[in-house]
């Protein structure tokens, strides 16, 4: 358990020259961005084999702050609740996400609860975005709730939307975006 301001668990920051996590897992905490990891401005994540469950944040169980950047490969994000609105699992806020061969499931929030991007830079391959839904509690209505990406830019292959419940664009929501989907399903 792991509670906190920003990075409930882990804080990258203070030029701390980059990070890497292998079989990591984060569970059960709470923190206002990145209730289990924070990366700061400049900062940079590695990360393999890690699983972020139950983590409850304003803002994504982990944040991507303008000018960071993540790799994350065999990750899995499931059952993490963003309070106030957007991006339960992941948010990258004008940064870089690339991704493998993961799982992003379960995940609730109004807006991008697999993943949020706004003015970012998404690199995706053999993810799988499912059963991720609105948050009841909070006013907004849900839409994108498997992914939603504003001002971004998406290069994915071999992504799986499935079963991703909201009243618009469910699986996916893209504004002002430019997007690139390869040999990918979307589901229920």
């Amino acid at each position: 358990s792991c509670i906190g301001f920003n990075g409930g668990a882990l804080s990258i920051g203070d030029n701390a020259g980059g990070t890497t996590l292998h079989r990591v897992v984060f569970e059960s905490g709470e923190g206002a961005l990145g209730g289990a990891i924070f990366v700061a401005d400049g900062e940079s994540l590695i990360a393999d084999e890690i699983t972020v469950q139950d983590i409850e944040s304003d803002m994504g169980a982990l944040f991507l702050a303008p000018g960071a950047q993540a790799v994350l490969d065999h990750a899995t994000f499931q059952d993490n609740l963003a309070t106030e609105s957007y991006g339960a699992a992941i948010a990258v806020v004008q940064a870089n996400l690339t991704m493998s061969n993961s799982l992003i499931t379960r995940n609730q929030a109004a807006e991008g609860a697999g993943i949020f991007a706004e003015s970012s830079t998404l690199d995706l391959a053999g993810v799988e975005i499912s059963h991720n839904e609105g948050n009841p509690a909070t006013p907004q209505t849900p839409r994108g709730t498997g992914m939603f990406i504003h001002d971004s830019s998406l290069d994915g292959q071999h992504l799986s939307f499935v079963s991703n419940s909201g009243s618009v664009g469910s699986a996916f929501l893209g504004q002002g975006s430019s997007v690139t989907l390869l040999d990918s399903v979307v589901r229920g």
